[in-house]
């Protein structure tokens, strides 16, 4: 289930394997990408920029997902919601503690 995250060798078959929960930040605030063409790729792929879209795509390999606070939690995986826009020092410190938080929450799978 794993075998299509096979871009960078080593990576999908760790994410696979480990007994730690996985866990990724939206790149999405408000359906548009936070940086970089995330949002303006999925369209062009046809899929909705959307929290769904992405624990979807994802699903074979992820635990939980952190989204922005005021976003639409996606259905079938953990989800946690914070600020997620990191500008300074203190904002990436803020989402690496809301990452760790609901990987805790999670626990072991």
């Amino acid at each position: 289930a794993c075998a299509r995250f096979t871009s960078v060798a080593g990576i999908a078959a760790a994410l696979c394997n480990t007994k730690a929960p996985v866990v990724a930040v939206s790149p999405l605030v408000g359906g548009k990408a936070i940086k970089g063409p995330t949002a303006k790729l999925m369209r062009e792929l046809g899929v909705v920029p959307a929290n769904a879209a992405i624990a979807a795509h994802y699903s074979s390999i992820l635990d939980g997902l952190l989204i922005h606070s005021d976003d639409d939690a996606p259905e079938g995986i953990a989800v946690a919601a914070a600020d997620i826009v990191m500008n300074t020092l203190g904002d990436r410190m803020r989402v690496a503690r809301a990452a760790l938080d609901l990987a805790r929450a999670i626990g072991a799978p």
